[in-house]
């Protein structure tokens, strides 16, 4: 019969409501119109959900025999692969969500960025993950089951050993959340400077702009906060089995680290799941979903088809071609936000 402590039916609770909130949010993303960070979102999502998706099983299967029977199948190696791909760019995607955000806060506005940008930085996201798993199971295939461990919740990679180049190949999250840091820092200045000059000049377009750099501001920090409490665990664990306080990797596992990626959802839920507030911790700050933030003014006298790309021309009583996209363009905002286009 399987058996199931404490910490363990929290960790399982814990990841089916994140899967939900995850799955909530995409319902959410996919019904909402096209608008500025939609489908970086949507990635994330996928790679929050394939995250909490990938490390369940095991637990599920053995419960608390995991230790012991983890290897009796190729399961927990499967589940380590499949979590390890998504989890980099769980790690990356905010880090692009961050390089809107600036775009948000510039001072003439571009609802477009994301699609400037979209393809570039998402082939260099999942490429670099397929790229990094590829290069860790290269340099363990000869480690005893492929250089991966089972801990008390799920599999993951062995990375105390000897041979000092197994472990620092691992250490690329700390590189992210170097990075993750960094740009924190400067966001937390960027948007202080930009709420003293709201605070001097106080307007509605301002007020939506900075409603939904809050969003965005909000997850970079919780983001930073996590990923660092993930990688101070992981040192805790370290620094024991140096000195000789543990002699297994595994034996320490309910670390507070362990629950950091599988609230992923949850946090991405609260901050992004609505539509009235900029989020769920910050109910009086003032907020327009983006979507409809920024409609572009079109003279009344023109009425625009209902297709994705046109060009009006218009004539007057002088026989004169107006071409209203051209006035547009000239304009501070654009027409052209749904990207990637939605059927």
């Amino acid at each position: 019969m399987k058996n199931y402590s404490i910490w363990s039916i929290i960790f399982i609770i814990i990841s089916i409501i994140n899967i939900i909130s995850v799955l909530l949010l995409m319902i959410v993303i996919i019904k909402s119109p096209s608008y500025l960070t939609k489908w970086t979102l949507f990635q994330l999502c996928i790679a929050a959900l394939g995250y909490s998706i990938s490390t369940l099983p095991s637990i599920l299967i053995y419960g608390d025999n995991l230790l012991e029977k983890a290897f009796t199948s190729n399961l927990c190696m499967i589940q380590f692969r499949v979590a390890s791909f998504f989890f980099y760019p769980l790690n990356l995607l905010p880090i692009e969500l961050s390089f809107y955000f600036y775009g948000l806060l510039k001072p003439k506005l571009d609802l477009n960025i994301e699609k400037k940008w979209f393809w570039t930085l998402t082939s260099i996201t999942w490429i670099l993950s397929l790229f990094y798993n590829s290069l860790i199971l290269i340099i363990t295939r000869n480690d005893e089951n492929g250089g991966i461990i089972a801990t008390r919740f799920y599999c993951e990679a062995y990375k105390v050993t000897n041979n000092w180049n197994h472990f620092w190949v691992y250490q690329f999250i700390v590189s992210i959340f170097l990075v993750a840091t960094i740009i924190s820092l400067f966001s937390i200045i960027i948007l202080y400077r930009k709420w003293k000059i709201f605070n001097n000049n106080q307007n509605r377009r301002t007020a939506i702009k900075l409603g939904y750099a809050v969003r965005l501001f909000i997850y970079i920090i919780i983001y930073t906060a996590l990923l660092g409490c993930y990688i101070i665990s992981d040192i805790i664990k370290q620094l024991r089995i140096g000195n000789k306080e543990l002699t297994n990797y595994a034996e320490d596992s309910y670390c507070f680290g362990d629950f950091t990626s599988a609230i992923a959802g949850i946090i991405l839920l609260l901050i992004f799941g609505g539509n009235r507030t900029a989020a769920i911790c910050l109910p009086c700050c003032y907020y327009v979903p983006p979507h409809k933030a920024y409609q572009p003014f079109v003279p009344p006298s023109f009425t625009p088809p209902q297709t994705d790309m046109f060009e009006i021309i218009a004539n007057d009583n002088n026989n004169i071609n107006v071409n209203v996209n051209e006035y547009i363009e000239n304009s501070e905002i654009t027409l052209d936000l749904d990207f990637p286009r939605e059927n």
